[in-house]
């Protein structure tokens, strides 16, 4: 293995129910900082073990020099899962972090959540979605609970269902183009009548209830965490794939009385905030094995990320600004 420097790049990766994904992060010459800017990957599982998978592909993205990678993983059995095929291939000490800990890594370092102590994020998955309350300073949770409601792969379901229906319409036959996923991204957008496709009203309406169905499962389950933190968050991190649904972020807004952090590719947030942890690991300790518990969120250079990666509520932060609105604020 050759010296390693702060130059060289680094790794982050999240493991999904059905697909891992890798972040390539390169300092820049001239600061050494990733600046946010970020190569990404998904791979597939396919019929394999998304651990196992993961363990090949990032055991040849880091060419055998794990220091210089974090993994977020869901839960302990994950991470256990994981060390032992990296272990199986010869690969030992690698620093993973819990998923909202990479998460608040990422969101911290845009400035949307300064000035908060305590985040509630939510990772909206294909199965479910997990709860859990982190004290930013500390990256420690406080309570976090995994939840089989407001699973994508039900939303997926009800796409599915309804196409066969709707496809017999003479606007959707004009154009084999359209496919479910296709047309759940169109219903999961903010802005339809924005996007050309001749998706009937029916179909939008029967979307909207399933959603407003499963995230009233989830906010029992908000509730629940709050509970057993006994203590109010200071905002809501939407991540995952189901955090694209625009309904989500409103009904979040119009429960809750704290902003609602949406990062612009939410199902990259724990991917990329792993990278980021790797990052300021790799300049500090750039020739040792080193703990998690060697580096706080808190140590993630602000600059890391620019403000485009991170949306508050359904506004895009810019380069220039960030705007944080809180329940009851509306856009004109």
């Amino acid at each position: 293995m050759g010296v390693r420097t702060a130059m060289d790049p680094v790794f982050g990766a999240s493991l999904g129910a059905a697909s891992v994904r890798i972040v390539r992060a390169d300092p820049q010459p001239e600061t050494g900082s990733t600046s946010g800017r970020f190569l990404t990957r998904t791979v597939d599982a396919n019929d394999a073990s998304p651990v196992r998978t993961a363990a090949i592909h990032l055991v040849a993205a880091v060419r055998g020099d794990t220091s210089r990678m974090v993994i977020s993983v869901p839960d302990e059995r994950q991470n256990v899962a994981l060390e032992s095929e990296l272990r199986a291939r010869g690969i030992e000490g690698v620093v993973t972090v819990p998923e909202a800990v990479a998460v608040v890594a990422l969101v911290r370092t845009s400035g949307a959540a300064e000035g908060f102590r305590l985040l509630t994020v939510l990772d909206i998955g294909r199965t479910g979605v997990t709860v859990s309350m982190i004290e930013i300073g500390t990256a420690t949770t406080i309570a976090s609970t995994r939840s089989t409601a407001h699973a994508g792969d039900r939303l997926d379901g009800v796409v599915a269902e309804l196409l066969p229906a709707t496809t017999v319409d003479a606007a959707l036959d004009a154009d084999s183009a359209f496919d479910a996923r296709e047309v759940k991204e169109y219903l999961a957008s903010g802005s339809r009548r924005a996007q050309v496709m001749p998706v009937p009203e029916s179909m939008c309406i029967r979307f909207d209830s399933v959603v407003e169905r499963e995230v009233e499962d989830t906010l029992m389950v908000i509730r629940e965490v709050a509970a057993r933190a006994r203590c109010v968050p200071d905002a809501l991190v939407l991540v995952g794939g189901g955090a694209r649904i625009s309904l989500v972020e409103k009904i979040l807004a119009r429960e809750f009385s704290v902003p609602v952090i949406r990062p612009a590719e939410p199902e990259l947030a724990s991917a990329k905030g792993a990278a980021l942890i790797a990052e300021v690991l790799h300049q500090e300790h750039p020739s040792s094995e080193v703990a998690v518990s060697d580096v706080a969120v808190s140590d993630v250079a602000v600059s890391a990320v620019s403000d485009s990666e991170i949306a508050t509520d359904t506004v895009e932060m810019s380069s220039d600004q960030a705007v944080v609105h809180s329940v009851g604020e509306t856009e004109e």
